[in-house]
């Protein structure tokens, strides 16, 4: 369950924005490993959750 104080951020899981939007994350400080089959990743140095929508 998600807590309620984490910022939750969807991304692409694939596709054209995909790449693009992992690189800002990086670009803005946030380490999270997104390279799993899971739909959500949690953000390993903030309090935010990950969510890797289909296209």
């Amino acid at each position: 369950m998600l807590d309620n104080s984490r910022l939750r951020i969807a991304i692409q899981k694939s596709g054209r924005l995909s790449e693009d939007s992992r690189e800002l994350l990086s670009r803005c400080g946030i380490k999270v490993n997104l390279h799993t089959q899971r739909l959500i990743a949690l953000a390993e140095n903030m309090p935010i959750d990950i969510s890797a929508c289909p296209r």
